[in-house]
């Protein structure tokens, strides 16, 4: 048993109902795909999915709090570029969920995750860096 207490960004991320979440993946439509079978496999209802011409997807579920760490867990292991702020977030999710009576882990979470592809890839200008960390142009 934990003598600790939740206190401020946790105990904030105790009483809010809904999470939003932004994060960017490389291949949106497949980390869609896969989020929508792991969250439901671990008793999430997905309650929405869109797509924006964006390259940007998003989706909407609800899932028990007793489940959050499960749901972390699958986001980290989508391999989403979750925001510091996402990460803290979830973190006090759990820390906090654990900590509470029994009775309030079942209480149900609304997460909104928000995915974009990298807005911007960086193409080869035949730039190397040498061993001695100079850059060479290669012609």
């Amino acid at each position: 048993m934990r003598n600790r207490e939740c206190h401020g960004s946790d105990a904030e991320a105790v009483q809010a109902a809904d999470l939003v979440l932004t994060a960017s993946c490389e291949d949106v439509l497949r980390s869609m795909r896969f989020l929508t079978g792991a969250m439901r496999s671990c008793g999430a209802v997905v309650l929405s999915r869109q797509f924006d011409p964006d390259r940007g997807a998003e989706m909407e579920v609800e899932f028990r709090r007793v489940a959050c760490v499960e749901i972390y867990s699958i986001l980290v292991a989508t391999g989403l570029e979750m925001d510091r702020d996402s990460h803290l977030r979830l973190t006090g999710l759990c820390q906090c969920t654990w900590e509470l009576h029994a009775e309030k882990r079942d209480k149900t979470v609304r997460l909104t995750m928000r995915l974009r592809e990298p807005a911007m890839t960086y193409p080869s200008y035949g730039w190397m860096v040498s061993e001695s960390c100079q850059e060479i142009y290669e012609a």
